[in-house]
């Protein structure tokens, strides 16, 4: 139709068409080309259904045999569901990290493309749906440990801390007694998991060392390490020096100690000296573990 229309105008500019004509020809052809449109409207909607479905498909239902499609929530969050919904209720977690991705590989044992999850730099590829959420249910919990906020609210059950895989291939600290119980920790989503001999004097918990790639990471006690990662979300550094909390940290910034850097440099006599019920002894471990 365009390359007609362009024929036209250069008839109409070479004298050989009248801008009525083409004008009547135009819009006959038009009106045609919307009459076809609006007869076959129902299986153009059908084809690109059938194209917006094709990019969401994973594979086929274990359950029922139709497609299992990544769907997303009402509340944002994605998974995977069964296209035959409501008739086959059938679902798998995503994690709720990043915007999944669906790649050409597919899983031999499940026949399910797998899922890259696009998240920045912290983008990561989850594989096959199925085979995360089969790993996390025959992974049994290991117990580190009692749970701090039971104790800490007298609660007489003896909820205990344990390394737990989640379906969603998301693996955390999490208390026992869950949902009763909702205290977690986050772990790596990556690596291999050792709980080690060396145990955190505060927390009375394990120490956790990361095996990935050839060096591993010494994760610490999951607590601290969680609260090291706050501490440094908040912007106040110097609660990730062993024995400086919240409001030790906020008396040194009061006396301009803003950072590890200066807290380091300090005279341990002057600081103690400015810092209410803070001796030098103490100021001097500060800087040891911050070294």
């Amino acid at each position: 139709m365009t390359a007609q229309l362009e024929r036209d105008m250069q008839a109409i500019a070479a004298g050989e068409k009248g801008y009525d004509e083409v004008t009547a020809a135009s819009r006959e052809l038009l009106e045609r080309v919307f009459d076809d449109l609006t007869e076959s409207r129902e299986a153009i909607g059908d084809q690109l259904q059938e194209s917006l479905k094709a990019d969401k498909t994973l594979g086929p239902c274990p359950e029922c045999g139709s497609d299992l499609l990544v769907r997303q929530s009402q509340a944002g969050s994605y998974f995977v569901g069964c296209d035959g919904y409501p008739d086959c209720e059938y679902t798998l977690p995503l994690p709720s990290t990043g915007k999944p991705l669906i790649l050409e590989e597919s899983c031999a044992d499940h026949e399910l493309r797998h899922v890259k999850m696009l998240a920045g730099r912290k983008t990561f590829v989850h594989g096959c749906p199925q085979c995360k959420a089969d790993e996390a249910d025959e992974t049994a919990d290991e117990v580190i440990g009692a749970c701090p906020a039971c104790n800490e609210a007298g609660d007489d059950s003896g909820g205990e801390l344990a390394i737990k895989q989640l379906r969603s291939g998301s693996r955390l600290v999490g208390c026992t007694r869950y949902p009763d119980c909702e205290y977690s920790l986050p772990l790596p989503r990556r690596g291999e998991i050792e709980v080690t001999d060396e145990t955190c004097e505060e927390h009375d918990l394990p120490h956790l060392r990361v095996h990935s790639g050839d060096e591993p990471w010494e994760l610490g006690c999951p607590i601290c390490n969680y609260r090291e990662f706050q501490a440094r979300e908040a912007g106040s550094e110097l609660e990730t020096v062993d024995g400086i909390g919240e409001k030790t940290a906020e008396k040194l910034q009061g006396v301009g100690i803003e950072g590890v850097e200066e807290l380091k440099s300090a005279d341990p006599d002057e600081l103690a000296g400015d810092v209410d019920g803070v001796g030098p002894d103490t100021v001097r471990d500060w800087q040891a573990n911050a070294d």
